[in-house]
């Protein structure tokens, strides 16, 4: 429980819960776009802190293992700690009455707070793919979460077609620039990095991953940034 695996064939590092090995979101639900910003940390900042002065290939090697161990801080807190363009699918808009009252729920983001929604896109009864226009909807980020709500006085469409899954879809950017990442999160990612970098070699033939001790220091760093 704790160990971690970084499976080269999908770039992914992931975490053993005690019975499965988990990314930390549904890959069903949510696609990964594009990481359009900077790592929080540089090559020289990893080879600052192992005391290590790296070749061309090493360096290569250094910035996988800092994407790997951002990768996973960002699973273990629910955030992201690099700019990420997402889309979430759902089977359709939140519920807009709770049969007493209006409520109009939000669509609750996943990464902690939203930079920005690029589109709201849905199948319309016709099966038709429709944009919604952005004046129709507002972000609002609070408890650590993107929320995005119809715009005051407008409620979300009715229209979305019925008997099909992931029919809508939010596209959207969360994430941090490297200037805005906490101290003690960068810090957890350079020890996950390091030990990695040290332990490169520890690599069962043949199967393409690398099983490593979780690093208790990381976690502790890491724990009060968890999404709750």
């Amino acid at each position: 429980t704790g160990d971690l695996w970084f499976d080269s064939s999908i770039s992914q590092l992931k975490v053993y819960t005690g019975s499965e090995w988990e990314l930390g979101n549904d890959p069903y639900k949510l696609t990964t776009v594009a990481a359009s910003g900077l790592l929080p940390i540089t090559t020289a900042e990893l080879f600052q802190h192992i005391r290590f002065t790296p070749d061309a290939a090493e360096t290569t090697e250094g910035e996988r293992f800092i994407n790997s161990a951002t990768i996973w801080a960002e699973q273990y807190t629910g955030r992201y700690f690099k700019l990420t363009d997402l889309i979430e699918y759902h089977d359709d808009f939140p519920a807009q009455t709770n049969y007493l009252q209006t409520v109009k729920n939000p669509f609750i983001l996943k990464g902690s707070d939203a930079v920005s929604v690029a589109s709201i896109t849905y199948y319309n009864n016709d099966a038709v793919l429709t944009t919604v226009d952005a004046s129709e909807y507002r972000i609002v980020n609070k408890h650590s979460k993107g929320h995005v709500l119809p715009s005051v006085g407008k409620f979300w469409p009715s229209d979305v077609i019925s008997g099909d899954s992931d029919v809508v879809m939010v596209s959207y950017r969360t994430g941090l620039a490297p200037a805005d990442v906490p101290a003690s999160v960068k810090s957890a990612i350079l020890l996950i990095a390091a030990s990695m970098f040290e332990n490169r070699e520890n690599e069962i033939v043949g199967q393409g991953i690398a099983l490593l001790k979780p690093i208790i220091a990381a976690k502790d760093l890491l724990h009060p940034y968890k999404v709750r």
